[in-house]
């Protein structure tokens, strides 16, 4: 509610001074604007219709295909380290990514394994995510010599190249691969740019539709971080589109289901 009054008293304030003088009357339209747009933006119904747009490109898997027999896990987020940790925690999209392969490993154990995700630009973690989701794994009961660590990347354009370079080493050129539903299209993108045929396999699920009530409209702090996340990918898709060149895709390197 402290982020509603403050967006209430932000417009009340615009309006009376569009009203009180026009001077600079363009400048406070601008900041009417601007403040109507945080406020949609800041709103579940926002949030989640966007993340709903982008989680439809890819069902749940319910199994693996029977021709493949690699799954890839990108790395999500890290936690910091905490007093009376020893080691960085992995992060919610993480702990949902790991737990889908797993899932997907104990229908079919004679699965390999990829976690790619090395540390974070500029961060000081002790260990790499790919070690931290390989522990996380083996703790789930996917034998460690299943596990297969790429440890140099650091977005998802470098884990799509890195993982590449394994796969090209075993043979292999069709993936399952995990990560969450809104992330998948920029995820498999790279991935097929590489001429890797890519079974999608999405998790952590974070849009809903339709509207559950009027609240939808009231500002939030957690609608605000659903539209940030959608956004983030949105503006990633776009990034991508422009410095990843194909680079000699076979026609058969499409995603399915």
């Amino acid at each position: 509610m402290a982020m509603t009054s403050f967006l209430i008293f932000i417009v009340a304030a615009q309006i009376q001074a569009l009203r009180g003088t026009r001077r600079y009357g363009y400048l406070q339209a601008l900041g009417l604007v601007s403040v109507i747009s945080l406020w949609a933006a800041s709103t579940p119904l926002m949030g989640n219709l966007m993340l709903t747009c982008l989680e439809g490109y890819s069902k749940p898997l319910l199994s693996c295909p029977e021709n493949c027999d690699t799954i890839v896990v990108l790395a999500g987020s890290i936690l910091p380290k905490v007093p009376g940790e020893p080691l960085e925690q992995l992060g919610d999209s993480s702990l949902r990514r790991c737990l889908e392969a797993a899932r997907l490993y104990k229908q079919n154990s004679r699965l390999t394994i990829i976690v790619s995700g090395g540390r974070e630009s500029g961060s000081s973690h002790a260990v790499t995510l790919a070690q931290l989701m390989a522990t996380f794994l083996a703790e789930c009961g996917v034998k460690v010599v299943d596990i297969v660590q790429e440890t140099e990347s650091t977005n998802t354009l470098e884990n799509s190249t890195e993982t590449a370079r394994l796969l090209e080493a075993s043979g292999t050129d069709h993936i399952v691969l995990v990560t969450d539903a809104a992330h998948m299209r920029r995820a498999a993108r790279c991935f097929e740019r590489r001429g890797i045929r890519v079974t999608l396999a999405s998790c952590n699920y974070q849009g809903a539709w339709p509207p559950e009530s009027w609240r939808w409209i009231v500002p939030s702090p957690s609608g605000l971080l659903k539209t940030q996340y959608a956004c983030h990918e949105l503006l990633g898709a776009i990034w991508y589109w422009f410095i990843d060149s194909p680079q000699s895709m076979p026609d058969h390197a499409i995603a399915t289901q």
